[in-house]
């Protein structure tokens, strides 16, 4: 049952980043085993994981580990349970400015 409703958060909060020109890419569970769901990439070139689960749930050991090691670089890195939540999130990275810029 809790998978079920992490798929519909997630669709929600896909569709939503969607309209707002979000690129969204989804994770492959069978390669990434740990990674967070998704990695949405701002109009303004920030970025945010997000892994998606449902209320009461925790992300495992090794999803912890991750999460981590990519906020250790400076990522952006979420667990969320509901729309609101995840939608304040990808509102924020669409409001704030690109904290580095890229090398040509």
């Amino acid at each position: 049952m809790s998978s079920q409703l992490e798929r519909t958060l997630q669709a929600n909060v896909v569709a939503w980043a969607r309209v707002h020109r979000f690129l969204s890419v989804k994770v492959h569970e069978r390669y990434q085993v740990g990674w967070p769901d998704r990695i949405f990439i701002a109009p303004n070139g920030n970025i945010v994981w997000m892994e998606f689960k449902a209320p009461g749930k925790r992300p495992t050991l090794l999803q912890t580990r991750i999460h981590r090691e990519l906020a250790a670089r400076n990522q952006r890195v979420y667990t969320v349970t509901t729309r609101h939540e995840a939608i304040q999130l990808l509102q924020d990275a669409l409001d704030s400015t690109r904290v580095s810029e890229g090398s040509d």
